[in-house]
Parts: structure tokens; C-alpha cells; sequence
């Protein structure tokens, strides 16, 4: 486990200007596939939104009756690779992912409140979505939020080899 949590927090890929604290437009993912499931902590930067979704009881199904609800979601600066479905035991497909919905608590939401619509960099699990509350094909569970460092590591040249 903690072989998979080094790699995961190895294949930290997005890089910022120190004084802009934006992506670099050269950065991709060049990691692994991310599994979803318990064993893969991940972290990712990106944007984070807020947007009204339907809630309960039908998600939009019955507008008169189905309730809105915020949501809350991290845009990632670029798409990465997500194996879904490994948490059940299945191969699941490989989807690239861009946006992801993120479950939070209390305490975590009333922190991205002050980081919405800014670079944020998200620590979590990966799960496939389930119902359809998830909104997204892959949800996080959020363990940490933190505004963006200086610089993190970025790819060069071809998939798998990174300067670190």
C-alpha cells in the first residue's frame, strides 16, 4: 500500500508559475492509469466550482418535485487516465477524466468556499460514480484540500518519464 502511495503522490504532474499560479501550458498527465478504489490515494490540482445539480428523490426526473443541491467539482488542467470500476474487482474501461465531482465535509467545503474559481490542489480516493448524484463518470473523496505550491512536477518529453 504505501508502494502505491508513493507512486500516486510521485505522479504529482501539474506545474505553476510561481507568480501566476497557473498550470503550465505543457503539463499532461504522464503516470500510470489511476485505479479507483481505497488503495488509490491521488492527488490532482485544478480549478474548483461550485454548480447547482438535482437532488432527491428522482435527480431531475420530476422538476416539481426533485430538489437542487450544490455540488462541488475540481476542473483539472488537463485530463487524466482512470481505470473504472476497479473498486468492484472489474477491469471496468479506461476514461479519461477532466472533471470530478468532490464529497466533502463541512469543514472541507467551508474551505473551498474561499478557494472557488481558483487553482486548488485536491488529496483523495477515486471511486467510479454509482448513482446519480455523483454527476461525474469519477468522484473524489475528499481527504485535503491546499492552495497550489510554487512548482510540481511536470512531464517532459514521452509518457512515464518526468523531471522531478
Amino acid at each position: 500500500m504505501l508502494r502505491l502511495l508513493t507512486v500516486a503522490t510521485a505522479a504529482l504532474l501539474f506545474s505553476w508559475y510561481a507568480d501566476a499560479g497557473k498550470a503550465s501550458p505543457s503539463g499532461r498527465w504522464c503516470g500510470p492509469p489511476i485505479k479507483t478504489g481505497e488503495a488509490s490515494r491521488v492527488t490532482l490540482a485544478g480549478t474548483l466550482s461550485r454548480e447547482i445539480v438535482w437532488g432527491p428523490p428522482n435527480f431531475g426526473e420530476d422538476p416539481k418535485h426533485d430538489r437542487k443541491e450544490t455540488a462541488w467539482f475540481i476542473s483539472l488542467n488537463y485530463s487524466i487516465p482512470v481505470q473504472s470500476d476497479y473498486e468492484f474487482g472489474l477491469k471496468g474501461e479506461l476514461i479519461q477524466v477532466k472533471k470530478i465531482r468532490l464529497h466533502a465535509t463541512i469543514g472541507q467545503i467551508d474551505e473551498m468556499k474561499s478557494r472557488i474559481n481558483r487553482q486548488a490542489v485536491v488529496t483523495g480516493t477515486l471511486w467510479t460514480a454509482v448513482g446519480p448524484a455523483d454527476v461525474t463518470p469519477v468522484t473524489m473523496e475528499l481527504l485535503r484540500i491546499e492552495p497550489p505550491a510554487a512548482e510540481y512536477p511536470t512531464c517532459q518529453g514521452k509518457p512515464g518519464k518526468r523531471r522531478i
